[in-house]
């Protein structure tokens, strides 16, 4: 009888310790596993825009992951940035203008810094995104890009209004040069967001949206 007790309560505590060890460790992998690569990004190289900064996240993880409205399959990335008279479709968020264009024109020359995240964190970058589709001249791209890049990192640089001012604020932190590759996009899956939140939704842009360089 002793025994049975014995070899019961060993049981017992074995499956205590594989559930004291298994919890943490599924809550590590739910929301503290990196999942994806973060960029900041800017270019300053073309008129009339006068310079430009988005965000890039490139999916690392074994299965697709929600970036504002875009699905980002396994392996690919997108970038998300916002725009106003340098594009047909309105003012606002875009996804993948910059990774199509700079592929498309061989515009590689710009300046990045490149940070791992979580799922809990990319969580945070997403819902983020999804309440800035808005652009004025204190609301531009630079504001965009800088108050992502904080959600998603911690650190700041400020909305100095000319993208130029920003670039030099990343370089000073140690932004490198060409030393980015953004994956390819066809031009189907270039959309513009409609709406904000929750409810948010994507249209594919106008090709007229795709004839001009970024930055």
């Amino acid at each position: 009888m002793k025994k049975s007790i014995k070899k019961l309560m060993a049981a017992l505590l074995s499956v205590i310790l594989i559930l004291v060890v298994a919890i943490p460790a599924f809550a590590a992998q739910s929301g503290d596993e990196i999942v994806a690569r973060i960029s900041v990004c800017s270019r300053v190289k073309e008129v009339p825009s006068l310079g430009h900064t988005w965000i890039y996240i490139h999916n690392i993880s074994d299965e697709p992951i929600q970036v504002g409205a875009y699905t980002v399959p396994v392996g690919e990335g997108v970038s998300i940035g916002t725009f106003a008279n340098t594009r047909d479709d309105g003012r606002g968020v875009y996804y993948n203008i910059e990774s199509h264009c700079i592929n498309k024109y061989g515009d590689h020359d710009f300046f990045s810094i490149t940070k791992e995240i979580s799922a809990d964190t990319l969580n945070k970058v997403s819902n983020k995104i999804l309440t800035l589709n808005n652009w004025n001249i204190f609301n531009n791209c630079m504001q965009f890009t800088f108050t992502v890049w904080q959600t998603a990192t911690g650190q700041f640089f400020a909305n100095l209004l000319f993208p130029a001012f920003g670039e030099l604020q990343m370089r000073i932190a140690g932004a490198r040069h060409r030393n980015l590759n953004m994956y390819y996009p066809s031009a189907d899956r270039v959309y513009k967001q409609k709406g904000s939140g929750s409810g948010a939704t994507l249209a594919v842009v106008r090709e007229s949206s795709l004839k001009t360089p970024v930055g």
